[in-house]
């Protein structure tokens, strides 16, 4: 009877699924790496295809996994379904194992967004803005990422709750990975463009979040907003072209 209730997931949080699914990948850190450490296109092309074969089979594991632990815990907390469902469902000898691959795989992740997120706040806006210089990115860097530590830290107090923190990052991402695939599709895309999907994906999760409060709906917001962000950038640049 459980797997029949996967036929009443409301339509809403199955586009939320499908859009976070598809646009997340291309905004993850271990793309941007792959971009800049791959040979030529042809490789990064092949790596892009193996890497998203990849994803759908972890997927597909980590899917089943949960269907396993949903059906034989079903009022297990969804903050703590993965290690709690791992500890019941697993031999003694594996349970502890299976725990430290968690946060060992939960803490490789975290400094790599950390690192690729202060690399791109240093050189993306604080170099180009003037605000530093390249001799002294180094040191920003240092800086930058003492301050997403603490603003990561803030909003893990604030919001207290992994399925709400999850879902809230993942739509302010919403807008890095659709610009990504636009871009791909379009590499000509105007400055006014880009600014205003960034800008108007974050007015359309933070605003919502304090309103609505925090939902798989979220990205579907986002969604729109950067798709309205990304029309009125055009509008925006058909009035007043924006500089090469």
């Amino acid at each position: 009877m459980f797997f029949m209730d996967l036929f009443k997931t409301p339509v809403q949080e199955i586009v939320s699924f499908f859009l976070a699914g598809f646009f997340i990948p291309m905004a993850s850190p271990e793309l941007w790496q792959r971009v800049y450490a791959i040979k030529d296109k042809q490789h990064f092309k092949r790596s892009l295809f193996l890497s998203s074969v990849f994803y759908l089979i972890i997927g597909f594991i980590l899917l089943l996994i949960g269907l396993v632990i949903r059906a034989d815990i079903p009022d297990i907390d969804p903050d703590t379904s993965l290690i709690v469902g791992f500890s019941r469902l697993l031999p003694i000898g594996l349970a502890g194992l299976s725990v430290v691959i968690i946060y060992s795989s939960v803490s490789s992740s975290a400094d790599t967004y950390m690192f690729t997120a202060s690399a791109s706040v240093t050189q993306d806006f604080l170099e180009k803005t003037g605000l530093t210089s390249k001799e002294k990115l180094k040191s920003s860097m240092r800086y930058s990422m003492i301050m997403l530590m603490v603003l990561g830290i803030s909003m893990a107090l604030i919001l207290r709750d992994i399925v709400d923190a999850t879902f809230f990052f993942v739509s302010l991402t919403m807008s890095l990975g659709f610009l990504v695939l636009v871009m791909w599709i379009h590499p000509r895309v105007n400055r006014h463009s880009v600014n205003f999907s960034i800008f108007l994906c974050l007015a359309g999760v933070i605003i919502p979040a304090i309103v609505f409060g925090i939902s798989t709906s979220l990205v579907i917001w986002a969604f729109g907003f950067c798709i309205a962000g990304l029309i009125l950038g055009y509008i925006m640049h058909f009035i007043q072209p924006a500089r090469a």
